[in-house]
């Protein structure tokens, strides 16, 4: 009797790991599946915020069940490399034009969580 309730509680503890790692698979792909699309929209954000004076930017929401933040926080404001004007024959910096960005998104599901950082190039006009 002792032998088949132990059984019994090795063989239920043995499938409740093996749910347990099924769902955070699953929740591991629902974020993956989501990566792809939300980062375009994130790109698109930045570059739109580039032509503001902002220096940090952020944005959260929600998209096929998967919650997202992310943040941007400006690093560099460059000008176009220096080149020679013909008209004036000297070497012209031109304005300021180039924004790197340094972004950190964070995707969560269900009690699963990744975070990911990057950085993004927006340019003004």
């Amino acid at each position: 009797m002792v032998i088949l309730f132990s059984a019994i509680a090795i063989t239920s503890v043995v499938y409740k790991g093996a749910y347990q790692s099924a769902e955070k698979a699953e929740n591991h792909a629902k974020i993956s599946s989501v990566i792809p699309s939300l980062l375009a929209n994130i790109r698109a954000e930045v570059r739109d915020q580039s032509f503001t004076s902002k220096t940090q930017i952020n944005n959260s929401g929600s998209t096929w069940g998967v919650k997202y933040h992310w943040s941007g926080e400006l690093i560099s404001f460059k000008s176009p490399p220096a080149r020679i004007d013909p008209q004036q024959n000297k070497l012209v910096t031109p304005p300021q034009k180039y924004k790197l960005w340094q972004v950190k998104l964070e995707l969560s599901v269900d009690g699963t969580s990744q975070q990911f950082e990057f950085k993004e190039l927006g340019w003004a006009k």
